[in-house]
């Protein structure tokens, strides 16, 4: 069965990026969690797909192999599965394109952003804390409670 990484991206004002990513298996599970507070001077649609670049690294260093990566950036999304690969996203989508090649299989699909509140709840609390954090097999404590309410 596939892990599920959700992904959030969210550019500050003040040139701050902020990642969420949490990768599930098919029971729901955490299986790991990241988030990050980077400085940033890229355009938004630069630095949303940079971030998916970053889940798919992440997604390999956890040693998936079938992985469903969902986004709330439906035009990133469209671009990742598309042939484009030029543009100012050049080559960042090459690179998640080619990483994406180590997995048994992918795919990379929309989702509404309330599909997304633990990945964007982890991006929000880069911002609190101004710290970038990674959890393995388990989930921050502090996201349970929308991890419970999105399995019902």
């Amino acid at each position: 069965m596939p892990f599920i990484m959700m992904l959030a991206a969210l550019l500050l004002k003040f040139g701050r990026l902020l990642k969420g990513v949490i990768i599930q298996d098919h029971t729901g599970a955490t299986i790991g969690a990241l988030n990050k507070s980077l400085p940033s001077a890229f355009p938004a649609p630069t630095t949303k797909a940079f971030a998916l670049l970053q889940g798919v690294l992440f997604a390999v260093e956890i040693g998936s192999t079938r992985v469903i990566f969902e986004s709330d950036d439906l035009a990133l999304i469209q671009t990742v599965n598309s042939n484009e690969n030029g543009g100012d996203l050049g080559h960042i989508l090459q690179d998640i394109k080619a990483q994406a090649l180590v997995f048994n299989w992918s795919i990379f699909q929309h989702v509404k952003r309330d599909g997304n509140k633990a990945a964007h709840e982890l991006a929000r609390d880069a911002k609190l804390t101004g710290h970038s954090r990674t959890w393995k097999g388990v989930s921050p404590p502090f996201i349970h409670q929308i991890l419970i309410e999105d399995m019902l």
